[in-house]
């Protein structure tokens, strides 16, 4: 039996105006408060599939290699017991690969390959033109990029879309970033979207919902309205990677008018 675990890989903040986009806070002030900063309090949700003897992870956390002044800037908390809650909860102890959605700091923690980190070993599966652009981020970009190692091995660079491993599959997207993928993929017969960026959290789920940082929003307009016909349609599960409520929920309604189903308990 496959099992299917969702961590909390720590969180951190961004300005309202950077996660929401055009929307007004009428919209989602509802939903979120700011803190004492005035940013709103994002998490790290990191889906990891058990599958046999092998650990897939679905992005990786917040990178320890950001700078003291980023990580002061974006108030980063990191979950210093990630490791061990993954080898605890799923009974081993080194995730086989990780499916990159991006490489932004807060999804590519396991490319910093401290010592002894779950993800020390994990073979990196990346679209080639995301890797490319994070290592020579424009003016814009390069805030979002820490630094990261890549190992020959280790590492698998796809194009568009492509199998990873039995049902596990990515399709390129990007919007969120040039080389931005989200991965299809299976549990004991439930499918599930793990979208990274495109779908952020809950709130985000409206195609018209999309934040100011997104360097190709149009891209993401497309590809949100796409996969909502996907979710909706073909009873497909979607995990928001920085949702701090609802992490797993399905979709129903209609793609300019969804409605979110949470089923994180589920």
């Amino acid at each position: 039996m496959d099992e299917l675990h969702i961590f909390s890989g720590g969180s951190f903040s961004l300005d309202p105006g950077a996660i929401f986009g055009m929307v007004p806070e009428s919209s989602w002030g509802r939903y979120y408060s700011l803190n004492a900063k005035g940013r709103i309090r994002l998490a790290v949700n990191i889906p990891v599939l058990k599958r046999g003897g092998n650990l897939f992870s679905f992005d990786s956390g917040l990178n320890q290699g950001l700078t003291e002044r980023s990580m002061s800037f974006f108030e980063v908390s990191l979950n210093s017991d990630l490791g061990d809650q993954i080898m605890e909860l799923t009974r081993m102890n080194e995730v086989s690969a990780t499916i990159y959605s991006h490489l932004h700091f807060d999804h590519s923690g396991g490319l910093f390959r401290s010592p002894g980190s779950v993800f020390r070993s994990a073979k990196a599966i990346i679209q080639g033109s995301e890797v490319r652009f994070a290592r020579r981020p424009n003016e814009l970009s390069k805030v979002s990029y820490p630094a990261f190692a890549l190992a020959g091995k280790r590492t698998r660079l796809v194009s568009g879309s492509a199998k990873i491993s039995g049902d596990i599959s990515v399709t390129r997207t990007g919007g969120h970033s040039i080389g931005h993928q989200v991965a299809f993929f299976s549990v004991n017969g439930r499918k599930y979207l793990y979208p990274g960026d495109i779908f952020p959290s809950s709130f985000h789920i409206r195609p018209t919902h999309i934040p100011a940082i997104d360097s190709y929003p149009v891209e993401t307009l497309h590809w949100k309205k796409l996969l909502l016909k996907k979710l909706i349609g073909g009873d497909i599960k979607v995990i928001f990677p920085h949702d701090t409520k609802i992490k797993i929920a399905s979709i129903s309604g209609t793609v300019m008018n969804p409605i979110v189903v949470d089923e994180s308990t589920t």
